[in-house]
């Protein structure tokens, strides 16, 4: 007896052994589809799918498809560069064997692209060493010349800028259209953009608090309701990095995926967007 507890113990120990490599082996299955897939190499992400005419992708917008090669022309059709590609991450969540040669896997997807934002950011951030922080002010359009001429020296009369320099919200509209290629009048019944001054920081207030101290140095100005607005480059930088994120593709997966001879591959993938 004690002969027969012994070996079915040792049988138990295999069985659960066999389990935790066949996991481990699943687990390799996606995460080597996410370094093909950051490699910008997508016939190697596709070797983690079945090639068959049987395999099978869905997606929640109720769309089919059949197919090995079916479902890598809708990758490449989908990600033709490696910039819309971006950067894939896998989180697992579930890998459930539900018999020796099948799973089920459950877990997150996500596409963290960058683009022409973070080109944005690193073009800020280069000009920010180059000349300093720079400072935008808004005016408001109901103010005059004379209320304008205050402010403006009240700013010079700081120790915080190096130069102010005002722009005409009719120049800076002409500017815009001229780097969009567009003329926009077809679709903007007024010019939506204002007056303003900008102003580059010394280098001494380019940190937190320095920054901090000019913010309420403008709110302090004393006299009419002159700015309307003020932002600089750092916080448009964060403004962009939360932009990003709605950018970003993600989502979840539920797979399928069946043993032939030693080797894990997804037979069926369904994938929903949020």
């Amino acid at each position: 007896m004690r002969h027969i507890l012994t070996l079915f113990i040792l049988i138990l120990s295999s069985c659960s052994m066999n389990n935790n490599s066949d996991i481990d082996n699943i687990k390799k299955v996606l995460y080597t589809q996410q370094e093909c897939w950051n490699n910008g190499d997508i016939d190697g992400f596709m070797e983690g799918y079945w090639n068959s005419e049987k395999l099978i992708f869905t997606t929640d917008k109720g769309i089919t498809t059949y197919g090995w090669g079916n479902t890598l022309d809708r990758y490449k059709n989908n990600y033709p560069t490696k910039e819309i590609m971006g950067e894939l991450k896998f989180e697992i969540y579930d890998v459930k064997l539900t018999s020796h040669k099948t799973s089920v896997v459950n877990g997150k997807w996500e596409i963290i692209r960058f683009n022409g934002l973070s080109q944005l950011t690193n073009k800020i951030t280069d000009q920010i060493k180059e000349d300093g922080i720079l400072f935008s002010i808004l005016l408001n359009d109901a103010n005059d010349k004379n209320h304008r001429e205050k402010f403006k020296s009240y700013l010079d009369s700081s120790r915080y800028f190096s130069n102010i320099k005002f722009i005409d919200k009719e120049i800076a509209y002409k500017k815009l259209q001229e780097d969009m290629g567009e003329d926009l009048s077809s679709v903007l019944d007024i010019n939506p953009l204002s007056d303003s001054y900008d102003a580059h920081v010394k280098a001494e207030f380019s940190d937190t608090a320095g920054l901090k101290k000019i913010e309420n140095f403008i709110e302090d100005f004393n006299g009419e309701d002159v700015v309307q607005d003020i932002f600089y480059q750092r916080n448009l930088i964060e403004r962009i990095k939360k932009n990003t994120k709605l950018i970003n593709p993600q989502g979840e997966f539920w797979l399928n995926l069946e043993k032939f001879q030693n080797n894990w591959l997804i037979v069926k993938d369904s994938t929903t967007s949020f």
